[in-house]
């Protein structure tokens, strides 16, 4: 027998093996593919955690400020009341005061209605 038909024979007989050899490349090749994707699924998985847990503290900051634009606005407003209160008490109490025409200054003093105009002439 020849090498070339003793070649041929053994071909013959093992022509599974290129099958075998061929499918265990395969599986190889996969298993890699898979544990590096694996490993990209795990460092997105640990990117989102995070991404979500920056959004959730971004969220309670901004309810924080929320609450303390709302805080000052009420202050605000309480204080805009209380100023137009005060000035509408004190506008009255000087309406009726003047309209006697003697009235108290915001300093205490007394004064008169016409106190801005010059004294009447001794002729």
């Amino acid at each position: 027998m020849s090498t070339f038909s003793a070649l041929t024979e053994w071909v013959k007989d093992m022509w599974p093996l290129p099958l075998v050899l061929a499918a265990a490349v395969r599986f190889v090749i996969a298993w890699f593919f898979s544990r590096r994707a694996a490993l990209d699924r795990k460092q997105l998985d640990l990117e989102i955690a995070r991404l979500r847990d920056e959004a959730d503290r971004a969220e309670r900051g901004r309810v924080h400020l929320m609450r303390e634009i709302e805080k000052l606005m009420a202050d605000f407003e309480r204080q805009k009341r209380a100023d137009s209160v005060a000035i509408r008490y004190i506008d009255m109490a000087d309406r009726d005061r003047l309209s006697s025409g003697i009235g108290t200054a915001v300093s205490g003093c007394r004064f008169r209605a016409d106190w801005f105009q010059p004294p009447p002439s001794s002729q």
